[in-house]
């Protein structure tokens, strides 16, 4: 197995990304799922693997299942993956999905549960929150607008809070407070700023 090959051909891709999914992300997703694999009894080449694939070929970027699995298999038959390797981290890749994610087999639920809380760790904290405003940016998004839920902030409502009650490893869990906690503290900030400070125009 190659790895520069699957390094090389996930930076090639997300060379240029704005929205936060960028080549950093893959590469901190990577490293919190080793981290978190050292707790769990699990195949760490699935786990890392599935962890540098995760965004390759994302519904977001208009791909269809079936053309984001044909994308991952040629990234992996070049990096000369096995085969059963592939089977099992194309299962986990669909998992990591916040709101599309399918469940694995019982089999691979350990290390779809690392790369998804690994994904997840990386949308809290002040890294998840400059990323939100990043991807919000580039889709056009309203930092925020009280008319309506259309803008960034709403983001944290509807996704980011939600996220530590949904981590699935322990090592997860104890990560996810911290990071909750600026989310926390951020939204309370930004809500009492722009309660004192925006003005009517006239």
């Amino acid at each position: 197995m190659n790895w520069e090959v699957i390094k090389q051909r996930v930076q090639e891709i997300q060379t240029g990304d704005a929205t936060g999914h960028d080549f950093y992300h893959t590469l901190r997703v990577a490293a919190m799922s080793r981290r978190l694999a050292v707790c769990e009894t699990c195949n760490l080449d699935v786990v890392l693997l599935s962890a540098y694939l995760h965004d390759i070929g994302d519904h977001k970027l208009g791909y269809t299942k079936e053309s984001r699995q044909d994308l991952l298999c040629q990234i992996m038959d070049e990096a000369k993956v096995p085969r059963p390797v592939q089977a099992a981290v194309l299962e986990v890749v669909e998992s990591v999905s916040f709101t599309t994610g399918t469940p694995c087999r019982p089999e691979l639920q350990t290390e779809s549960a690392i790369v998804c809380d690994a994904d997840r760790l990386d949308a809290m904290g002040a890294i998840g929150i400059a990323r939100t405003f990043a991807y919000g940016g580039a889709k056009g998004r309203p930092i925020f607008s009280p008319s309506t839920k259309e803008n960034s902030l709403q983001h944290f409502e509807d996704k980011l809070l939600r996220l530590k009650d949904g981590m699935k490893t322990g090592e997860g869990r104890r990560l996810a407070q911290t990071r909750h906690a600026v989310l926390v503290q951020f939204v309370e900030e930004f809500k009492k700023e722009w309660n004192e400070e925006n003005i009517e125009l006239c």
